[in-house]
């Protein structure tokens, strides 16, 4: 059961004060929006624009300004609650995803009837992976229960969905008899509906979506999916996917993918798309896709790929091995996807970790456990080739002797790959690794990593062996938390712990 939080009152709220901005800045058309603000985002330095919400999240252009926000992305923390609602409803931070740091985003803790300014002290990484029974029992690993199941409002079958799915209002329940849906188009509801199976029922349906939106499919049995263009406002939950999900063109989507089972898909025997989570596009805007929570595990197809902006967060992958035949199988695969977000993932048994061979650009890959030791044994855990100023912090990638190419398991690579941009400026710090390897001119900056071997550990960095909680091979992600008085403890920013830290 979620425990509700008693909601206190906020006397003051620090984060409102930041970001006044710089009143020497140019401003041509006198709108409070300095000019170099105004081209960053795409806005006309003659026209005034301050007073115009070109997002449509409840604040203006200039409010945003002050409170150092995106003027153009509706949810700058990308936490399910718009901007507006954050500062104005909720009283949260919009610029932080997780306003009291406990592991929760504040659109979930807002939709569980709990407090998202009150720790209740989750600890980072998946805590719940994969399905959740619809009796309420936990997950798998779990320390939280699933809700019990909600009411149904409506009731459908296969000859009769779409009349109701039409005729359902904003928040309704369609509980869907047994069977095989097969290909289900959906379409844009003005509100959020839910379709579930009915309680014992199995359901099978292949979302193939091209603009629907606000939908939400919960428990079922998924052969593959397809989500496209214009589609956005979807959430596919506590879903078993025997099939690949293939997204290609949505934008600031809201789409995501919660809760779920990725289990033994191959590539391309099964199927030609060569990842479980596949965006097959790139460009500059983020896709707004986020998935969490969910189990990827067995078979060679890759766990996600993607060329374009992409949240994956709390998810465990394992057993996910090439099989000696073509296929490459990565645990992540990113290619130039500016943006992304790579948090709290938990990766082992894999033959390899988080991986960018064809360029990345600004991603943020933090508190993630990489181990290829047992069965990978690729000496690099994070392999970043032709970066573009991402940052790589508080991960831990684990040691282990005799790996392949003669040499040690649990590296960093910085490299630079033949075609692309030479890497540049990328922030390594505060990670626990065997050590930091750079490359082909790459370039970046090395803070605070403690690093099991002297070789290439740059002079910011600090060399010794991490003891972690879980002792020598710990059976999961908490169990690589550092032990106290292990080297490391205290050493990182703000005096927290080297790799994956509580309260992130």
């Amino acid at each position: 059961m979620i425990r509700l939080k008693r909601i206190v009152p906020v006397l003051m709220v620090v984060w409102l004060s930041a970001g006044c901005g710089n009143a020497a800045a140019t401003d041509k058309d006198r709108d409070k929006l300095p000019d170099s603000w105004e081209r960053k985002y795409q806005f006309s330095t003659t026209q005034k624009s301050d007073r115009a919400d070109s997002d449509r999240d409840g604040l203006s252009n200039l409010r945003e300004y002050r409170l150092k926000l995106h003027p153009r992305r509706r949810d700058t923390d990308r936490d399910g609650l718009r901007d507006g609602d954050e500062v104005r409803r909720y009283k949260t931070n919009p610029r932080k995803r997780d306003t009291d740091g406990d592991g929760q985003p504040d659109g979930d803790e807002i939709r569980a009837g709990s407090d998202p300014r009150v720790r209740d002290g989750a600890a980072p990484g998946p805590a719940v992976v994969g399905p959740r029974p619809a009796d309420g029992a936990a997950g798998t690993p779990s320390s939280q229960a699933a809700p019990a199941p909600p009411r149904c409002d409506l009731h459908a079958g296969r000859d009769n969905l779409t009349a109701q799915l039409e005729a359902a209002p904003t928040d309704a329940r369609i509980c869907l008899a047994a069977g095989d849906y097969g290909r289900f188009v959906g379409l844009v509801k003005p509100g959020r509906v839910t379709l579930a199976p009915e309680p014992g029922a199995t359901v099978r349906i292949s979302p193939v979506f091209n603009g629907a939106a606000n939908l939400t499919l919960q428990g079922m049995q998924i052969p593959g999916a397809e989500l496209r263009g214009a589609t956005r406002d979807i959430s596919i939950v506590d879903s078993t996917f025997t099939g690949p999900v293939y997204i290609d063109g949505p934008v600031d989507s809201n789409i995501e993918l919660a809760y779920d089972a990725f289990l033994d898909i191959d590539a391309p025997t099964q199927t030609s798309i060569a990842a479980r989570v596949s965006l097959a596009y790139g460009g500059d805007a983020h896709s707004g896709v986020t998935i969490r929570n969910s189990l990827l595990a067995g078979g060679d197809a890759d766990g996600v790929q993607s060329g374009v902006g992409v949240n994956i967060l709390d998810n465990e992958f394992r057993d996910i091995l090439e099989k000696g035949g073509p296929n490459h199988t990565d645990a992540i695969q990113l290619t130039g996807a500016p943006g992304s977000v790579v948090r709290g993932n938990y990766i082992h048994d894999t033959s390899t970790g988080i991986v960018a061979y064809g360029g990345l650009t600004r991603a943020v890959i933090e508190h993630n456990v990489v181990d290829l030791v047992a069965k990978g044994r690729r000496p690099w855990g994070i392999e970043l080739y032709s970066d573009n100023g991402s940052t790589v912090r508080h991960n831990t990638v684990v040691y282990g002797r005799d790996c392949l190419f003669n040499t040690t398991c649990g590296s960093i690579d910085l490299n630079s790959k033949a075609g692309l941009p030479t890497g540049r400026g990328t922030v390594v710090a505060d990670n626990i690794a065997t050590t930091i390897t750079v490359g082909n001119g790459a370039s970046g900056t090395q803070e605070r990593n403690l690093l099991r071997e002297r070789r290439g550990a740059g002079a910011g960095n600090i060399v010794g062996a991490p003891v972690f909680e879980g002792g020598d091979r710990p059976g999961g992600y908490l169990g690589y938390r550092l032990a106290p008085g292990s080297p490391g403890t205290g050493t990182a920013a703000g005096d927290a712990d080297a790799g994956i830290a509580p309260g992130r």
